[in-house]
């Protein structure tokens, strides 16, 4: 528990300070929190770091100061005083408060799980104010452990992975060094290559691309709404025992990922489903395909395809077809959100087609931590597989959601749906065939005949 907070202000100064457009990465992530509001704080992340012994309170602070002046995305705001899309202002130098809790015992509470109920519970109001929050968890004196919880709008995922790979050198001491203050490729760099003429052709080639997949992919979702009851966007979770390593051994026969085996799976029940046998499904990319954004602190994750022209006659014809279509997404996947949604509205209007590449999404996650299920989950026999209802999802403008993942062994897929247009009996269809394609597929091939 802990028994005492106080804060303490962090000044710092960085090499740069300057207004300019915001990048692809950052309206994307803009438009989902708009459209989410008020439970965006859904999308908010969280790292902790371990302090090193000998590291005193002040040293703590110095390194956050240092990986604030370093990363220009911890320092900026945005607004659109000038109108969509918003402009980026990042900050040469300013104030943040740290907060620092003393705890009364160095085991009594979990820092890192207070860190991520902190992420999950802080709106951050990006217009105004910085987006991170820095904790820092003392005993004794002795500082423990250093945490924060951040905008979706500073990192994504990977962002904050190297965020977190950095902090960690800063509290060492290692990060200090001669030479390792150099400034890195930064948010405001982005947008300056995004809006260069070699950023104006490759979103003309992405655009592209995106008009050829809706026009030629068949609808996967009703159009029409139906009367519904209960919560509108319930979702639940399937938790498969050792499915995550059967199909694993699959995978590396057929020489490809697992995510590639999950995902065709996937594809073909919502095809199958749809009475389809092609399909455009929305995923997530990380886009760092270039030297310059591979150490990017920053958001630059955006929505890609995965098409399949066709799913061929099996299941393993289908998990060979897949592979390189997610090898191929990325392509799908840099862009700039309010040119796709003119495009949408453009073949919306003149095709009559349904944007519907924007209303649902299917990613595919390799958990690093061991998959934790309901009561009794560990206890399963390999094979078994165990259901859970979930939270039902608050303020999505999505007609379906699904995620899979595997810690290396076991495995999960979860989804949620909007009632409008898909029943129960429906998701849970969807949800139950994708589990049996992938523990008979794990098994051997399975004929869609």
């Amino acid at each position: 528990m802990t028994t005492r907070r106080e804060t303490r202000e962090l000044e710092f100064r960085g090499e740069r300070g300057a207004r300019g457009p915001s990048t692809w990465g950052q309206r994307h992530i803009w438009t989902t929190l708009q459209v989410t509001r008020p439970h965006d704080t859904r999308f908010n992340l969280a790292l902790s770091a371990q302090v090193p012994e000998g590291r005193s309170l002040d040293d703590v602070l110095a390194a956050l100061r240092l990986l604030v002046e370093r990363h220009e995305s911890l320092r900026t705001t945005f607004d659109e005083r000038d109108g969509y899309p918003p402009a980026q202002t990042v900050a040469s130098r300013g104030r943040m408060t740290v907060s620092v809790e003393h705890l009364d015992g160095p085991g009594e509470q979990d820092p890192a799980a207070r860190v991520w109920s902190e992420a999950a519970s802080h709106h951050f109001d990006i217009a105004s104010h910085w987006p991170v929050r820095f904790l820092v968890f003392v005993y004794q004196g002795r500082p423990l452990q250093v945490g924060a919880a951040l905008s979706h709008m500073a990192v994504d995922i990977l962002g904050g992975d190297l965020l977190k790979r950095d902090l960690e050198d800063l509290l060492s001491g290692a990060a200090g060094k001669p030479g390792s203050t150099a400034r890195a490729h930064q948010p405001l760099d982005e947008a300056a290559h995004e809006q260069s003429d070699a950023g104006r052709e490759a979103l003309t080639r992405t655009l592209g691309l995106w008009r050829s997949a809706i026009e030629g992919a068949p609808p996967l979702f009703p159009s029409a709404t139906r009367p519904y009851s209960g919560a509108r966007y319930p979702s639940g979770t399937l938790y498969a025992k050792g499915l995550g390593r059967r199909v694993k051994q699959a995978a590396d026969r057929l020489k490809v990922r697992s995510s590639a085996f999950f995902m065709a799976a996937t594809a073909a029940a919502l095809t199958r489903h749809a009475g389809a046998d092609s399909c455009a499904l929305t995923i997530t990319c990380a886009n760092r395909t270039s030297a310059r954004t591979l150490d990017y602190v920053g958001t630059i994750a955006q929505q890609g395809l995965l098409v399949l022209d066709s799913l061929g006659p099996s299941l393993h014809d289908t998990v060979r077809r897949t592979w390189p279509a997610l090898l191929r997404a990325h392509q799908y996947s840099r862009y700039d959100q309010g040119a796709l949604d003119r495009l949408g509205a453009e073949l919306a209007g003149r095709r009559d087609l349904d944007f519907e590449q924007t209303q649902h999404y299917v990613n595919f996650s390799e958990e690093t931590t061991p998959i934790r299920g309901p009561e009794g989950f560990p206890d399963l026999a390999d094979g078994e597989v165990v259901y859970q209802e979930g939270t039902p999802v608050t303020g999505t403008p999505l007609k379906f959601g699904m995620r899979l993942g595997t810690d290396g062994d076991d495995a999960y897929i979860r989804v949620f749906a909007d009632r409008h247009y898909l029943d129960g009996k429906a998701v849970r269809g969807i949800l139950d065939e994708t589990n049996r394609l992938l523990q008979s597929g794990a098994a051997g091939d399975v004929s869609y005949s």
